[in-house]
């Protein structure tokens, strides 16, 4: 449902369930990414890094995350952290 609205930009209703899919089922990457990037696109990226941060401890080798990562920490200010995410993953030849 989560992916359904933020393809309609309905980053509220996207927002709310993805992280009710985030409660029921935790271990869905999918949905942390669509939460995250919701949050990003609404102005809360902050909330966006400690779920993302914890994702790629996961799943290290997941560029999208990285992106969307990368991108948090730009909204929030913090743009040179974001930006070994890009790096780590050329080098890898992701």
């Amino acid at each position: 449902m989560g992916g359904a609205f933020l393809k309609l930009e309905k980053y509220e209703a996207a927002r709310t369930s993805s992280k009710m899919a985030m409660t029921l089922a935790p271990d869905l990457k999918e949905a942390v990414i669509i939460y995250t990037i919701c949050e990003v696109l609404i102005g809360d990226a902050g909330k966006a890094i400690p779920l993302l941060e914890s994702l790629l401890k996961e799943v290290p080798e997941y560029p999208l995350a990285s992106a969307i990562l990368a991108a948090a920490y730009g909204v929030e200010g913090e743009g040179k952290k974001g930006s070994g995410t890009d790096q780590k993953h050329l080098k890898n030849g992701i």
